[in-house]
């Protein structure tokens, strides 16, 4: 056994016992048991065999390249086996299942870095390749991360309602830019009806939007109004968001009513989409 090899089983087993000392201490029935040492046992005998096979490779480039695939696969393998076999780590703490994690991969490193090693002599090259087990991460870091973004909640936006109460605001056409608003007439309607329109840059979007409405329904097309109440001009307001759909729409860019147009960072044919929405709708879903 050359001291390269074993420099490298030594900086494994160091990291293995720290992963393990992790583990016993926040959940030593769950991983002293019968099932998990069956479980490492397999891994270790694959691991092994891979190192045994990827020693008949004749470039060490491209055995590097051939671990870095295969671990990947034993990175997934190990992500679903691992959360049928223990039933711990769907609630588990994320850094006992990272642990876990750490683990497997550095027990599973040892045994393919011996099998490799005891086959064949690589010099300076063989602690360095040991890196390619990095990939075993990738699949569970990944899944960890999605469920964390899952869990955030849906963000709630604020949301706008037609000044019944208040005077239409004078708006006069000084310092304006124009602005394509695509409204829809009636709740949760996805057809969208688009309006170029001018409007000065030191207006509100609430001031702009509630004389756009008035003017609509009142002197430009009294037959076809924008609904602002749950039914036609009974019940409940209805409630606004706005935004500027970014990417083909696939990315939304939500704006406050209450801001400035200059200060909402709309420039001249920027495009607004007004959408009205019951008012038992309290969340839009974030893009």
């Amino acid at each position: 056994m050359t001291t390269d090899l074993l420099l490298t089983l030594v900086s494994l087993l160091s990291v293995a016992l720290a992963a393990l000392t992790v583990l016993l201490l926040r959940r030593k029935p769950d991983v002293l048991n019968k099932k998990m040492g069956l479980y490492l046992l397999a891994g270790l005998v694959i691991a092994g065999a891979l190192g045994a096979a990827l020693a008949r490779v004749e470039s060490v480039t491209t055995g590097f390249y051939w671990l870095e695939g295969m671990v990947l696969v034993l990175g997934v393998a190990h992500l679903v086996m691992a959360r049928q076999q223990f039933a711990w780590l769907r609630d588990a703490f994320i850094g006992d299942e990272l642990a876990l994690l750490t683990l497997t991969a550095t027990l599973l490193a040892m045994a393919q870095t011996l099998g490799y090693g005891l086959l064949r002599t690589t010099g300076p090259f063989l602690p360095a390749m040991s890196l390619g087990w990095l990939p075993f991460y990738l699949p569970t870091v990944f899944m960890l991360a999605y469920e964390a973004f899952a869990l955030i909640p849906a963000r709630v936006y604020r949301k706008w309602f037609y000044p019944v109460d208040r005077e239409v605001p004078l708006i006069e056409l000084v310092d304006t830019i124009r602005l394509h608003v695509q409204v829809s007439k009636a709740p949760d309607n996805p057809q969208l009806t688009t309006y170029t329109v001018k409007a000065p840059i030191d207006r509100t979007l609430h001031d702009l939007f509630h004389y756009m409405i008035y003017s609509h329904n009142h002197e430009e097309d009294p037959e076809s109004p924008i609904q602002y109440h749950e039914v036609d001009t009974e019940g409940s307001l209805l409630g606004w968001v706005f935004y500027r759909p970014k990417l083909r729409g696939l990315v939304k860019s939500y704006l406050d009513p209450s801001l400035s147009l200059n200060r909402s960072q709309l420039k001249s044919d920027a495009v607004i989409v007004a959408r009205s929405y019951v008012s038992s709708v309290e969340k839009e879903q974030r893009p």
